[in-house]
């Protein structure tokens, strides 16, 4: 190793890290293309399945050739079909190209001629990071020197070795993080679609999530306020006291549903608790009951409340009301006798001064604002 490139326990510190974040992978690349003397690297899955596609993550090249492995050379690859027929196809494993074929069967290719050769590359030596049978299909690190260099020796193929196993668990590390920040994302997203306000309970009463519309109605205080990192009930329900027990009782494992009402507007809601054993599947603290809150259905005029929040021309506010009764645009510009022109001129008007910015989103916060009932002076 030269005098700047990274020392061993360095390479391994930072393979392991690779699964706190995607840009992380790249410095790893650099590090080893510096410890192997490659001129650059690249993270390939080539398939033969037909409802497979190949892939190819090519770091220090010019990303138009990912494409064309995708499209045409990933079915065509000589070192894949070399390893498949030696058997040198699992994890850990490092493969040099000349082990996997001939040289100069491999200078005559069609793969190495006009695929490689624009790219300058001719030497090779990989490691198998994920086996075929891993769920995620075959996947090899890969290394490359330009035209007319030498092949990797066998103390560089050592070094790859050594750290091929801690490759293999960064590896599988970074998909299992990958995959728990989907499922959370699709886990908020569709607690977040519920017009209901969620609250997930932890066993001693404090609050681990909410759903948008949970968020929504502890900002303004409605139904519901956090205290102490709790839950409990608004001062303005008539029914204070008998929540507050339900909820204490919740953590106890007892569920309720109980009818709360405002003084002074007189708008009920059910108020419902049930406990929940999710043992911190989804969430990174442990969820022990669900809380939900869901309005009686509201007889104001919800178009009028966002005129009123939102300061909504009268012509603004008939187009809201259209678009509520379920109307697409160019229906409610029927039903006012307008242009479609000066419709979606209102429209962009209501999304600026809403802060929305799609006909959706708009409708999703009408829908919340109809179930927190949130009265308008």
């Amino acid at each position: 190793m030269g005098p700047h490139t990274a020392s061993l326990d360095e390479l391994i510190l930072s393979i392991h890290s690779a699964c706190l974040t995607q840009d992380s992978w790249a410095q790893i690349v650099s590090d080893l293309c510096d410890a192997l003397h490659a001129r650059g690297a690249s993270l390939v899955r080539p398939v033969r399945d037909p409802y497979f596609q190949p892939s190819a993550t090519l770091f220090e090249f010019d990303t138009v050739f990912v494409k064309q492995y995708a499209e045409y050379w990933g079915r065509h690859d000589v070192w894949y079909q070399g390893a498949s027929r030696a058997g040198r196809i699992g994890v850990g494993l490092v493969n040099v190209g000349e082990q996997l074929i001939d040289y100069r069967d491999y200078k005559q290719s069609a793969f190495f001629n006009e695929y490689l050769k624009p790219m300058n590359i001719d030497r090779m030596m990989n490691v198998c990071i994920a086996a075929p049978d891993s769920g995620y299909g075959p996947t090899a690190l890969s290394f490359y020197r330009a035209l007319g260099k030498e092949a990797f020796s066998e103390t560089e193929a050592g070094l790859l070795s050594h750290l091929a196993p801690h490759l293999g668990v960064a590896v599988q590390n970074y998909w299992a993080v990958q995959s728990m920040r989907l499922l959370a994302r699709a886990h908020a997203d569709a607690l977040d679609a519920i017009t209901s306000a969620v609250f997930g309970i932890e066993p001693s009463g404090r609050v681990a999530f909410t759903n948008q519309t949970g968020n929504e109605l502890l900002r303004q205080r409605h139904w519901m306020q956090i205290l102490d990192g709790s839950l409990g009930p608004s001062k303005s329900l008539v029914e204070t006291t008998h929540l507050a027990r339900a909820l204490r009782q919740l953590t106890a494992g007892v569920s309720f549903k109980l009818v709360v009402t405002e003084r002074l507007t007189g708008a009920q809601a059910v108020a419902s608790g049930a406990p929940l054993a999710l043992e911190g599947k989804f969430y990174p603290t442990r969820v022990s009951a669900l809380v939900w809150l869901t309005p009686v259905a509201a007889n104001a005029d919800v178009a009028a409340d966002l005129t009123k929040l939102f300061g909504l021309t009268l012509a603004e506010r008939r187009l809201v009301t259209r678009l509520i009764a379920g109307e697409d645009l160019r229906q409610a510009a029927l039903s006012l006798h307008v242009s479609p022109h000066t419709a979606r001129a209102q429209l962009k008007s209501i999304f600026a001064k809403t802060g929305r910015r799609t006909q959706a989103a708009l409708l999703a916060f009408v829908t919340r604002l109809s179930a927190l009932r949130t009265p308008v002076a």
